[in-house]
């Protein structure tokens, strides 16, 4: 009888123990490779979402500020006599969390206090119809009203517990040619009762907040007025020009803080 070696076809596909070793060992390695790469993947997608959030939360509170300082007419320390706040410094309201408190010492720089005075309008900004409301002054309400002064409101933009609000302050007492104006007294959203005064709700600006400077410059000047925030001269920012905000927003993420920050020097156009 003749024998004859197998043909590979005919050889065996068994696997040895030191294969099948070698599997078991390098097979758990590659699953866990695997999904940290998919693990890594998906945090830094949404670390990138929230980065992104911070940034965009960051510029859109820039431009409703830059608005506000840019058609200001005057950068105010305090809150002028005719404007009623109810929940400002000094009217705690109901509960003293509610109002927002001048933090004037240098120790607070990362939490001021931002007081415009703007222009009070007929309409909302985006109408067509929209006008100043002109106070009813020296001059003939019905020919001659634009050569009185312009009515103003009062907006303030301060924190409260993480949270930049924007809150408005009407004058009723003074009379005016042309109204009502379109800005409404607004109050905390949080209390209830609201005091009578009260129209609307504090503005949400931006969340997650951990710094809000300002400082104030004097035309071109290089370097801002001095003493802003410790000087016990009320009329100290009557010369201001300009305001040079920083707005950072920070959060917690992965054990980490991760930061979106904006600084913006602004001009007011009404001087």
């Amino acid at each position: 009888m003749v024998h004859t070696l197998p043909t590979s076809r005919q050889l065996s596909f068994g696997v040895t123990i030191i294969e099948l070793t070698v599997v078991i060992t390098i097979l758990p390695i590659i699953i866990a490779l695997f999904i940290y790469a998919v693990f890594a993947s998906v945090n830094a997608s949404t670390k990138s979402k929230a980065q992104l959030e911070l940034d965009t939360g960051v510029r859109d509170a820039m431009n409703v500020i830059e608005r506000d300082v840019r058609y200001s007419v005057a950068f105010d320390k305090t809150v002028p006599a005719e404007y009623s706040d109810p929940y400002g410094p000094n009217n705690a309201g109901t509960n003293g969390a509610e109002a927002w408190n001048f933090t004037g010492v240098p120790a607070a720089s990362s939490d001021r206090i931002l007081i415009l005075s703007v222009p009070a309008t007929t309409q909302a900004g985006v109408s067509n119809a929209r006008e100043p409301v002109y106070v009813d002054g020296s001059y003939n309400c019905t020919t001659e009203r634009t050569y009185n002064p312009e009515h103003t409101y009062i907006a303030i933009y301060f924190i409260r517990g993480g949270t930049l609000y924007r809150r408005i302050l009407t004058d009723t007492t003074t009379t005016v040619c042309n109204g009502p104006q379109n800005q409404k007294q607004s109050c905390p959203a949080d209390i209830y009762p609201w005091n009578v005064i009260c129209e609307a709700k504090d503005e949400v600006i931006a969340t997650n907040v951990s710094s809000f400077s300002v400082d104030y410059y004097v035309n071109q000047v290089a370097t801002p007025i001095s003493n802003v925030y410790t000087s016990s001269d009320p009329d100290i920012l009557n010369t201001a020009d300009d305001a040079e905000v920083t707005l950072t927003l920070s959060r917690q993420f992965a054990g980490e803080t991760i930061s979106g920050s904006s600084t913006l020097r602004i001009a007011k156009v009404n001087k």
